[in-house]
């Protein structure tokens, strides 16, 4: 068999839903993580934050997978650019967890800040962490790219998905819990609602659609 046929087999209904429940559970636990984390709940917040990522990268290349033809290519270089911004935001949150604990164990302001200055101290750490953690959002957008051609997922969710990332990314700049958790709400419908169309999924549709019109016209 070769591959253009491998490609045109349908995915099982027990994977398809598979890939659905990452797609549900990132936000989630996201939302989770930053919940725990406003409770001072910081190594909880940690471990959950980090499913949180890989739940995203299992669920962007399960989405990649089930996309075809030219959509294929952006899902895939988004998940890519997902995958490579879950590291460097999970080195990210390693770094944030160390500076919670200090804080927590009755550090002072001036201690934390100087623990601050010596991690910051050189700047290849700016250099390796920001340009490869934007990768998270840009990585979304590009897949809700994907998702906008495709003709099995209605194009408003898309929308959806690339307000939420653009959103995300704002909040955590700004680093408010209301405005986090409003963006992971947003990211979670955007999620939830990609993941019920990719379980309710139809390889053969667009080929019965095109049949049809040629079917059509001939007449």
């Amino acid at each position: 068999m070769n591959a253009q046929k491998l490609r045109e087999q349908p995915l099982p209904k027990a994977g398809r839903i598979v890939i659905s429940i990452y797609l549900f559970g990132a936000p989630a636990l996201l939302m989770l993580a930053d919940g725990a984390h406003y409770y001072d709940h910081y190594l909880i917040a940690n471990v959950i934050f980090k499913m949180a990522l890989v739940a995203f990268i299992t669920g962007s290349f399960g989405l990649a997978f089930l996309l075809h033809d030219q959509e294929n290519y952006y899902a895939s270089i988004g998940a890519g650019l997902v995958a490579l911004g879950a590291i460097s935001i999970s080195a990210m949150s390693t770094e944030t967890l160390i500076l919670d604990l200090i804080k927590n164990n009755g550090y002072s302001e001036d201690q934390i800040n100087t623990v601050k200055e010596i991690v910051n101290s050189t700047d290849a750490m700016s250099v390796i962490y920001l340009p490869s953690g934007f990768a998270f959002p840009i990585g979304l957008v590009i897949l809700g790219i994907g998702i906008y051609k495709t003709p099995y997922t209605p194009q408003y969710i898309a929308l959806i998905l690339c307000g939420g990332a653009i959103f995300h990314t704002v909040a955590r700049f700004v680093n408010d819990i209301s405005l986090l958790l409003l963006s992971e709400v947003v990211l979670l419908v955007a999620s939830s609602l990609t993941g019920w169309f990719m379980w309710q999924y139809k390889p053969y549709q667009k080929k019965r659609k095109r049949s049809l019109v040629l079917k059509t016209n001939h007449v």
